[in-house]
């Protein structure tokens, strides 16, 4: 059962991240927002400014949290956000992308500006900054990357991710490798959020090019 403050609270984090596609011209699919809440939420984590966000798990489409996709569908209702493109998938699934519709434009600048979202809007920030470098194209093939997800993936569908646990193979685990090799190497050198994301995206960007298997999706 999904409770409606989770899905209340994602409805922020749903408008964050199309403002930033919106940044980029891209209409993201339902896979590629999941896919930017996921990014966001862990790495919000790891740089210590967001709070721990319960609700991603192993799905057949990589991290899957259904309070998202909830928000995104009240939003809609609402004519917050628009469905921008409707189609089926070679597998008989419904493909959809969506945008912000003018009321979501004008909500997600006030969010901007509200000191209680400041740090949520400086992770989306860090995001949508390293996607535009990398592409949004690559979003699936980045998360599938993900340290915490790769680790937890052979236990199947519904397992809990856990980016922020330093004690097993997850993104927590990575950047505090990060963090001492830069304490030891540039000891006057601080490991700001934008350092750590910079450095996260570059590891995830490698992994994917090198060492990643690649899994097939399904666009839904």
């Amino acid at each position: 059962m999904i409770g409606m403050q989770n899905i209340s609270n994602r409805m922020g984090d749903v408008l964050l991240a199309l403002g930033e596609a919106e940044k980029a011209n891209v209409q993201p699919t339902r896979i590629q927002l999941q896919k930017f809440i996921y990014l966001y939420d862990v790495l919000g984590q790891v740089v210590g400014t967001l709070k721990l966000r319960e609700g991603h798990k192993t799905y057949r489409n990589g991290p899957y949290d259904a309070a998202i996709q909830n928000a995104v569908d009240c939003l809609a209702f609402r004519g917050v956000v628009r469905i921008a493109g409707i189609w089926k998938t070679a597998s008989g699934s419904t493909g959809t992308k969506y945008a912000l519709a003018m009321p979501g434009q004008k909500l997600t600048s006030r969010l901007r500006e509200t000191p209680e979202f400041a740090r949520k809007v400086q992770v989306a920030k860090l995001v949508g900054s390293e996607l535009h470098e990398l592409g949004w194209s690559r979003i699936v093939d980045l998360v599938y990357a993900e340290p915490t997800f790769v680790t937890t993936r052979p236990s199947g569908w519904g397992s809990s991710l856990s980016a922020e646990d330093g004690l097993v193979v997850s993104t927590a685990f990575i950047i505090a490798i990060m963090r001492r090799t830069v304490d030891m190497l540039y000891p006057s050198r601080e490991a700001t959020p934008e350092w750590i994301a910079e450095r996260f995206f570059a590891y995830l960007d490698d992994y994917d090019k090198n060492y990643a298997m690649k899994i097939g999706t399904m666009e839904t």
